[in-house]
């Protein structure tokens, strides 16, 4: 945790994009989304299955190393698409960081950044400290620790978008109810690709509720 911030590592990628490694989260992400490629099959059947434009929803988007491997696949393999990318972060000090590195974008592609968590679409809660910052999770727990953080309405968000390609839901833990608040938003998703910590959701009934948003279970990522 010393050794990383001191080095100042960075490499670019073959798209000019940017990445910085400046904790052992930062590393274990970048190994995770640029070298074992997690993400990979998603995005590339969302890119190549869109026409035009491709619109995605990163839910915890954390740095920004998602949505940086989206814009290299699409500068590098599908060049003639489009990109709108929404992204929502909940820890604040991350969300500074996603707004400061993230790409110099294109014509062809844009991007906004929001604050806030994902799950009820209004009032406020707890966003539990974790020195590994992707970790951080809402705190169910009625803590008085952490950061209080405002939920956002993601159908606001999105309102513009007739059809979403591709979610991608990382939110430690609330997936179950983002699914649950937001079955009409899935129905319009053609793509969808969730992180489940199993000790806080109920696998079952997620599939069961998704399914019933017009989303069938293609295939599991690596699972750890």
């Amino acid at each position: 945790q010393t050794l990383l911030p001191a080095l100042g590592l960075s490499h670019t990628l073959k798209s000019g994009i940017k990445t910085q490694l400046t904790s052992m989260a930062d590393w274990v992400l970048f190994t995770d989304i640029f070298v074992d490629g997690e993400y990979d099959l998603p995005l590339e059947l969302c890119l190549r299955d869109s026409a035009g434009c491709c619109r995605i929803l990163d839910l915890g988007a954390n740095i920004g190393f998602f949505s940086k491997r989206l814009l290299d696949l699409a500068r590098t393999k599908f060049s003639d698409r489009g990109i709108e990318i929404a992204c929502v972060e909940g820890m604040h000090h991350t969300f500074r960081r996603l707004k400061a590195e993230f790409p110099i974008l294109k014509k062809n592609e844009s991007a906004q950044r929001y604050h806030g968590l994902v799950g009820e679409k209004a009032g406020t809660a707890r966003l539990g400290r974790h020195t590994f910052h992707a970790m951080a999770s809402v705190d169910s727990g009625g803590h008085l620790g952490g950061e209080l953080v405002p939920y956002l309405n993601l159908e606001t968000i999105t309102k513009k978008w007739r059809k979403i390609d591709l979610i991608k839901c990382d939110i430690e833990g609330s997936e179950e109810l983002f699914i649950k608040k937001y079955a009409d938003m899935l129905r319009r998703t053609k793509f969808a690709v969730f992180e489940f910590h199993l000790h806080r959701v109920a696998l079952k009934q997620c599939f069961s509720m998704l399914s019933g948003s017009g989303l069938v279970h293609h295939s599991n990522l690596p699972l750890s």
